[in-house]
């Protein structure tokens, strides 16, 4: 009985996956190239810095104190609540801007609304530094 070793190594494989030219020429080295070069790209992300980000998370929370500032005026105040859903439903826009800064809103806010809805985008940034804002989407 002969014994078949599945691991014999031959000298020349015709084929090798990724390699298309070794048919032709078997033992030239130029030709083998991995099928996926982006294995051997450098890195080209800039060393990370977290001030920018510890900055904008600072911002953001100060436009979330100012958020929940006007989120609890029309929590707190049906009346409140009652004159801002009329003014809306009225289009009345410079009464409406009037009610949000009424609530102690001091960043800048752009507003618009619908029928069915009310929305508002908190800004918190500045001419030297845009990090963040927050939109604000309350249904009737």
């Amino acid at each position: 009985m002969s014994y078949h070793d599945p691991y014999l190594t031959y000298s020349y494989q015709p084929f090798h996956w990724g390699t298309p030219y070794s048919f032709v020429w078997p033992n030239t080295q130029y030709f083998n190239m991995p099928m996926c070069p982006c294995y051997r790209q450098q890195n080209s992300f800039p060393p990370v810095d977290t001030k920018g980000f510890e900055q904008s998370a600072k911002r953001f929370q100060e436009l979330m104190k100012e958020v929940t500032l006007f989120i609890n005026s029309i929590i707190q105040s049906t009346e409140y609540a009652y004159q801002l859903m009329d003014a809306a439903q009225k289009s009345d826009q410079v009464r409406v801007e009037q009610l949000i800064k009424s609530a102690g809103i001091s960043i800048k806010y752009k507003v618009s609304f619908t029928p069915s809805a009310i929305q508002i985008t908190f800004d918190n940034s500045t001419d030297n530094f845009s990090c963040c804002s927050m939109l604000v989407v309350l249904r009737w």
